[in-house]
């Protein structure tokens, strides 16, 4: 199957499914680094009709970025998928991972001193309030 015959079928599904009901949402509760897709029929068909477009799509020399919008299938609930990155080695394509620097260490022992601080004084503060309330 060559490039142009997979553009006529992708094409042909595109026209066929309606944009109108199609709803997929990517839901994230937590930071636990795991995600739901919730969707309807037409919200999988309409996603996977992306998709194929998104693979189907002649790129330019360089571009690594593909022109598909997934904006109509979410909601205010859902988390965005502002681009699809086409890349043979997707390893590279990654985002590079973040690093602990001391810069955040030194962030969470500063905030860690304030607060033993502020507990020391808090019961200084406390304990002499008392002290001088029981001597009158």
């Amino acid at each position: 199957m060559d490039d142009s015959e997979v553009q006529r079928l992708v094409r042909e599904l595109d026209a066929q499914v309606s944009k109108e009901d199609a709803k997929l949402l990517v839901y994230a509760e937590d930071d636990d680094g795991t995600c739901e897709i919730i969707g309807n029929r037409n919200g999988y068909l309409r996603a996977a009709i992306e998709m194929l477009q998104a693979s189907a799509t002649p790129l330019s020399p360089g571009d690594f970025i593909t022109s598909v919008d997934f904006s109509y299938l979410g909601s205010d609930r859902s988390l965005i998928v502002t681009r699809l990155t086409r890349s043979e080695d997707i390893e590279s394509a990654l985002p590079p991972l973040r690093l602990s620097t001391w810069k955040g260490r030194a962030i969470w022992v500063g905030c860690l001193l304030i607060s033993f601080f502020l507990v020391i004084c808090t019961f200084t503060g406390l304990k002499e309030v008392v002290s001088w309330f029981f001597r009158k």
